[in-house]
């Protein structure tokens, strides 16, 4: 049900939060402290904070696997997840289909593939994370497209062409899941487009640093 995808250490106001709790993500539960540490985070994310940023990735992700389940309770689940500290297989509904009648769903949404892209600037799990989103949703993300289609050939090119094997992650199931999400997008993005960001994908995976949260 809920992927706990942060990697870092409790805050003080984090400390009697669960942040896989669905009432405390939706705000029914201990909204003032999720508020305060929602603001730490951010202040730490703005700073560069790797795991302040994987953090908010994480609980992004949660809030939405959050909204899915009460929207979408009879659906079956297909979602999937590598962390930096390995593998771990979820399942999420298929989706909302009138999400794009629901503001305030359709903004969480947006935001979670901003935030799983933020961290994917030095983590390709994240990378096909947010692409995973943005082709879950494409019907309301058009204008994401080209960017998922470049961090699911990012993730690509680290996990099953150079191969990199970061943290505990199974290169395995992450490349077969990069390839699988890449596949999905190639018809939604015109060739030159993917020519472009296939060639930024490759200079990315090589530079790469990860240098992950403890």
């Amino acid at each position: 049900m809920i992927i706990t995808a942060s990697t870092h250490a409790a805050t003080p106001s984090e400390a009697s939060l669960d942040l896989d709790d669905c009432e405390v993500l939706i705000g029914q539960r201990q909204a003032s402290a999720y508020k305060k540490w929602r603001a730490e985070m951010q202040a730490l994310s703005q700073k560069g904070d790797r795991q302040a940023i994987v953090a908010l990735a994480g609980v992004a992700n949660n809030v939405m696997a959050c909204h899915e389940e009460a929207l979408v309770p009879e659906q079956g689940w297909s979602m999937s997840l590598s962390t930096p500290g390995g593998t771990t297989e979820t399942q999420s509904p298929t989706g909302i289909p009138d999400i794009g009648k629901r503001p305030g769903v359709l903004a969480d949404l947006k935001q979670l593939v901003d935030r799983t892209h933020s961290a994917g600037a030095f983590d390709p799990a994240y990378r096909r994370i947010s692409a995973e989103w943005v082709t879950k949703y494409s019907s309301v993300l058009q204008d994401r497209l080209a960017q998922a289609y470049e961090d699911a050939a990012g993730a690509y090119q680290s996990d099953c062409v150079l191969k990199r094997a970061i943290g505990k992650r199974d290169l395995q199931f992450s490349c077969a899941a990069d390839r699988r999400v890449l596949a999905q997008l190639v018809p939604l993005v015109p060739a030159d487009v993917r020519a472009q960001a296939d060639k930024r994908a490759a200079e990315w995976a090589k530079a790469l640093n990860p240098a992950l949260p403890d």
